[in-house]
């Protein structure tokens, strides 16, 4: 019986596989799944989901999928899904905030411990910002909040500053947060490998920015005006800037500040 030619593997295999080895290897389990397909890359509990590379990829594309790849592991091997679910606020923009500084912490973890990984997840950022919307923006109502937290987290765990696509969006946030969050940014370095406790932080310094919408009316208006009313003033200008940003992080709420709809950053002990 005659056995037909052995099929060519493609190109990209070994670059695959190899990939799939160190995933599981810096996650710490033998049995994570990792596949390769078009669309966005994810990770779920026992399964990670990379981009599929191109049949001749690019130094830069590799690096991007390594990047993507490193992040994921560190997650499937730094993260506790339970202590995460514990901590983190129920919903809205303060659950994004909340999760962009953990995938910032786990990947500074990462990023502090192995050279090559820091050159891998930074490609990955680079790539994240690529599009470029964020390069010029001048307001916060174009900078999306999550985004900037966690690169100023990044960058005080790490020492890396932001990619210069996104270093405006970092900048129109910078002093906002830096000044509300000053104390509990500075304790960041130490609480980087207890999740527990880095959590904890994140919720305080959540607290220190309040209300969401009154938070964002005190940066438009100033804090006297929000704080003599104790809601968003009746300021057009304030409002419809509420309005925009709050929409912009994907939440919902009455922008007025004191109804039973506000927006409010909920805590959960």
């Amino acid at each position: 019986m005659s056995i037909g030619p052995k099929r060519r593997e493609a190109p990209t295999e070994p670059l695959k596989r190899a990939v799939g080895l160190c995933v599981r290897a810096i996650a710490g389990h033998a049995d994570l799944e990792v596949g390769f397909a078009a669309g966005a890359p994810e990770y779920s509990t026992g399964h990670v989901q990379l981009p599929e590379p191109s049949r001749v990829p690019s130094q830069r594309e590799i690096a991007v999928i390594r990047g993507w790849a490193d992040s994921f592991a560190l997650t499937a091997g730094c993260h506790d899904v339970r202590v995460h679910n514990k901590l983190a606020p129920s919903a809205g923009p303060a659950r994004l905030v909340f999760e962009a500084a953990e995938r910032a912490r786990v990947e500074a973890l990462g990023a502090n411990r192995m050279p090559g990984m820091a050159r891998n997840l930074t490609a990955r950022i680079e790539d994240q910002y690529a599009h470029g919307r964020f390069a010029q923006v001048k307001t916060r109502a174009d900078a999306p909040l999550e985004d900037a937290v966690a690169l100023l987290i990044r960058e005080r765990l790490t020492g890396m500053p932001p990619p210069d696509s996104a270093k405006a969006l970092v900048d129109v946030w910078r002093p906002s947060i830096e000044q509300r969050g000053a104390k509990l940014l500075k304790r960041l370095d130490s609480l980087a490998e207890d999740q527990e406790s880095f959590g904890r932080l994140m919720r305080d310094l959540l607290r220190a920015f309040g209300s969401v919408p009154l938070a964002l009316a005190a940066y438009n208006a100033g804090p006297d005006r929000v704080r003599s009313c104790g809601c968003v003033p009746a300021i057009p200008e304030t409002q419809s800037y509420v309005a925009d940003i709050l929409g912009l992080l994907h939440g919902a709420g009455d922008p007025s500040g004191d109804g039973a709809g506000a927006l409010e950053v909920r805590l959960v002990r």
